[in-house]
């Protein structure tokens, strides 16, 4: 099973060239939307680490403790090693159409975001400070958002998709506009 550490080793490693890297509040973010998009998608969990609603959002707590040490500042590495060889190719579709669709938001966006009244978060930060946040709570919510899904968009676009390589990457062909 992957663990939501794997996962936000993903996304610092994905992320560590964009314009907006990896924080400790980002990457939380980013777990939070790739767990309730899986559960909405797959029908499962991406990993079993509980995501704790905390004042400033969804929180896993181990990863926050990897790295906390750096505070608001960009996720320099990963915690430890990891392969991509974890990850389903399900998975990494998801984990990339998660990239594509919230990477485009600040931290402060992804955070009111994730507040939305009536959502996952408000609703187990309504019973308690840090209560966790349940998946039937995370799969209803996100049935009920699109997320966009690379390889199909392609399809309908151009009538092929190209390929995925080893790192997960869409590559397309030279011709593709």
């Amino acid at each position: 099973m992957v663990r939501a550490i794997d996962v936000a080793n993903f996304f610092i490693d994905r992320m560590k060239y964009t314009d907006d890297p990896m924080t400790n509040a980002r990457v939380n973010k980013f777990l939070y939307f790739a767990q309730g998009h899986c559960l909405a998608r797959l029908g499962v969990t991406l990993f079993d680490d509980d995501i704790e609603a905390w004042r400033y959002g969804p929180v896993v707590r181990e990863v926050y403790d990897k790295f906390r040490t750096y505070e608001k500042n960009p996720i320099q590495s990963v915690s430890e090693e990891y392969s991509l060889d974890i990850f389903t190719s399900e998975q990494i579709t998801l984990l990339n159409d998660v990239i594509a669709k919230y990477n485009r938001y600040s931290t402060g966006n992804l955070i009111s975001i994730s507040h939305t009244v009536n959502g996952p978060w408000d609703k187990a930060r309504s019973k308690c400070a840090n209560h966790i946040i349940e998946d039937h709570d995370m799969r209803s919510w996100f049935e009920n958002i699109s997320l966009p899904n690379s390889i199909l968009e392609a399809i309908l676009k151009k009538g092929t998709a190209g390929y995925r390589d080893s790192e997960g990457y869409l590559v397309l062909p030279k011709d593709y506009e």
